[in-house]
């Protein structure tokens, strides 16, 4: 194992070196020895650009090991991967990241959901894993929603506004031929970094498709069922609040204040259960909730929020 000292005392050059990005309540930054992989983390990170010294800073080098290189990442100065494909510690690094915004943004209440706004107000997709939350948002922001976060909705205690994780869009395998048009453009010499996930920035869907702090209206927990129907019904809100709370990163430790906020947004929310068969139909039944929800705030229309289904 490579001591990081004994590392920057050899002749690795790490001189590609990042500014200082921000997500949530972490500030994290990079330095590398490979410019193409420097200028990938650029268009991966860009939305998060800031000021100031970093928290924490990643080491990202090759080494060679009896003819061949061996990847490296560095957390600080603690090595948390190192394998033979670059691939691999490069997901590592995705997933570390992640982890760290979570564990560094705990005055906020997090929730495991995606999200998209339109209209002023904001969509949660609370869910477990593998429940296509992110291939859901994807959708969205392709047909015109503004995106918030594919992994991390952060809600303001104090003010009930969801605040921004826009992090790149994790596309899994599965779902690379309905997004097909989403395919990323890597940076040439950057590819070998490219394992089984297509990383998505939000800008690449479309320009200027971050959203920024806004309160949540709808609370949708989808399940994707291949070769199902597709269909919307609508639960009531404490059925919404109980799904937000299961799915709470720190519901436990936000305690009475994590209920009244869970609470709050579920008042504020019309609350319902997705199926996904076909994305384009879900993508179709969600606009038309939203473009209900802006008819009825204008009061040029109905609601739309009656109990029952949608297919």
């Amino acid at each position: 194992m490579t001591d990081l000292r004994t590392l920057l005392r050899s002749s690795v050059d790490l001189r590609n070196a990042s500014p200082t990005y921000r997500a949530l309540g972490y500030s994290f930054a990079f330095r590398c020895d490979d410019a193409a992989l420097a200028d990938y983390l650029a268009s991966l990170f860009q939305q998060f650009q800031s000021r100031g010294p970093a928290q924490s800073v990643y080491t990202f080098c090759a080494i060679e090991d009896a003819g061949t290189p061996n990847y490296l990442l560095y957390w600080d100065d603690k090595m948390v991967d190192n394998h033979r494909r670059p691939s691999v510690p490069f997901a590592t690094l995705l997933w570390h990241i992640n982890r760290r915004v979570v564990r560094s943004s705990q005055d906020r209440v997090l929730i495991h959901a995606s999200a998209v706004a339109r209209g002023g107000v904001a969509l949660l997709f609370p869910a477990a894993m593998e429940s296509g939350k992110t291939t859901l948002a994807a959708g969205l922001v392709r047909e015109g929603f503004d995106y918030i976060t594919d992994e991390t909705v952060a809600i303001d205690p104090m003010t009930g506004e969801v605040e921004p994780f826009p992090r790149a869009l994790s596309v899994d395998e599965g779902s690379w031929d309905v997004l097909a048009g989403l395919r990323p453009e890597v940076p040439p010499g950057a590819e070998q970094y490219v394992g089984r996930q297509w990383q998505v920035p939000p800008t690449s869907i479309r320009p200027g498709s971050v959203a920024g702090r806004t309160y949540p209206s709808f609370v949708i927990t989808p399940s994707y069922v291949a070769g199902g129907s597709t269909e919307l019904v609508q639960i009531g809100r404490a059925e919404g609040v109980r799904i937000l709370a299961e799915h709470s990163f720190n519901f436990a430790r936000h305690g009475a204040t994590g209920l009244r906020v869970l609470a709050q947004v579920a008042r504020r929310s019309v609350c319902y259960r997705l199926q996904v068969g076909d994305l384009a139909r879900a993508c179709s039944l969600v606009q038309g909730l939203v473009e209900d929800h802006v008819m009825d705030l204008s009061g040029d229309g109905a609601t739309g929020q009656e109990e029952g289904s949608r297919g």
